[in-house]
């Protein structure tokens, strides 16, 4: 018997919510609590900036190779907030330059540069009965010539409703409408998700299809998975060597999307989905600045064109498997 959407796909729309806004750099942690407290008036501005840079790596069935150094600017600032109320703005800015001659299977030129530019906001407002009631929204152009025309223009708007259960737990309901969403875009979707914060020790979004814990085993190590559907993992391991370094390994699985500018068929979208084995350190510079450096391997990466992942085998381009290299740089104050 086929599940229905509503029920198992509600956590990850609240996952749209908190990890566009929690964090700037989308492959690190997010503190689902910072976004779920019942507390509201103590946000940080953040500014993140990465580069991801991956040398050149045959492409299948091609003579060309392809490498490329992705660049990632983001930026969350708190406008207005007090114990009831919380304003915050959200921008981004990710430019990924890709080096190669390269075709699609069809023939046509595969595109040389692509961005997705966005800015939005989230608001969160404490009633009278302890209820916290909010929406998010984000406005972008993920493609290959932003805001060429509405074609190119993503749009994700949230409402939701966090409801108290005791402690420090809470039911969240919501409704999401999402273009850019890699299944059902543009289809208006609502949902329920619970968060469970047991202790200080253990935080978790629980639902179907996302699952995300944080928990910390002992204090220096904290570990962190999520998983939200369809192919999206990341899970890590962090050790706290001293007060200013940090060691880590984990597993990525994400995948990138983009409207390409002229496309036959709106719905379609240029995916790029790719795994990673990864290591790096984290060292605080000052309080509030981390420098993050990472290095290991990505597989599995392949661009398609199509409407969702069962169109994976169509307009498909395959990069060898090869070594990567990351370094980000974020400040929180």
């Amino acid at each position: 018997m086929r599940a229905q959407p509503w029920g198992c796909l509600s956590a990850w729309l609240l996952a749209i919510v908190i990890l566009a806004a929690a964090t700037a750099a989308p492959a690190a942690p997010v503190n689902f609590g910072a976004w779920l407290s019942p507390e509201l008036g103590k946000l940080q501005t953040s500014l993140s900036y990465d580069v991801n840079w991956s040398p050149d790596q045959n492409v299948s069935g091609q003579s060309a190779r392809i490498g490329y150094a992705q660049q990632s600017l983001s930026v969350m600032a708190p406008l207005v907030q007090d114990q009831r109320n919380e304003l915050s703005l959200l921008a981004n800015a990710d430019y990924l330059p890709l080096d190669g001659d390269i075709r699609f299977p069809s023939g046509r030129a595969f595109p040389s540069e692509l961005y997705d530019l966005g800015l939005g906001g989230l608001y969160r407002h404490k009633l009278d009965n302890g209820w916290i009631a909010g929406g998010f929204l984000r406005v972008g152009s993920p493609s290959d010539e932003p805001f060429r025309d509405s074609d190119e223009i993503s749009v994700n708007a949230t409402a939701f409703l966090r409801l108290p259960s005791g402690g420090r737990n809470a039911w969240v309901l919501l409704l999401n409408y999402d273009n850019h969403r890699d299944f059902l875009g543009g289809t208006p979707i609502p949902g329920a998700a619970y968060w469970w914060e047991p202790n200080d020790q253990l935080q978790a979004l629980v639902g179907l299809p996302l699952l995300s814990v944080r928990y910390k085993p002992w204090k220096p190590t904290t570990l962190n998975f999520t998983y939200s559907y369809p192919h999206n993992l990341f899970a890590r391991a962090t050790q706290r060597l001293a007060k200013p370094l940090a060691v880590f390994a984990g597993f990525e699985w994400s995948n990138q999307r983009w409207f390409l500018a002229g496309r036959s068929h709106y719905e379609d979208m240029l995916y790029f989905n790719q795994k990673k084995w990864l290591a790096g350190t984290i060292y605080t510079l000052t309080p509030g600045v981390d420098l993050e450096l990472t290095g290991g391997w990505a597989f599995d990466r392949m661009f398609f064109v199509g409407e969702n992942w069962g169109d994976r085998d169509q307009e498909r381009v395959d990069l060898d498997n090869g070594a990567f290299l990351k370094a980000q740089l974020s400040y929180r104050f």
